[in-house]
């Protein structure tokens, strides 16, 4: 599973990196990963149940709900979906 962040440059939606679920845990790739390590420790709500989902004990629910809570004038989540 995984996320993409998007980051708004020259007016359009480029790719910035990716948040994926690995066995592991949550990692960061991509070309501005750097910026984006810190949005993996950020707890996030729940759109459901409106409870926080903290990203090392929900790492699926928090991909699943990122989009809902991280957006900005300059960066924003997708919608989480399965590794192609």
């Amino acid at each position: 599973m995984r996320v993409r962040i998007f980051v708004l440059r020259d007016g359009k939606q480029v790719e910035a990196g990716q948040i994926v679920l690995t066995p592991e845990g949550l990692r960061v790739r991509g070309p501005e990963a750097a910026t984006l390590d810190g949005v993996c420790e950020e707890p996030v709500r729940d759109l459901e149940s409106g409870e926080m989902l903290d990203p090392e004990s929900d790492p699926e629910g928090w991909l699943r709900n990122l989009m809902y809570t991280y957006r900005s004038a300059y960066l924003r989540a997708g919608p989480a979906e399965e590794e192609d």
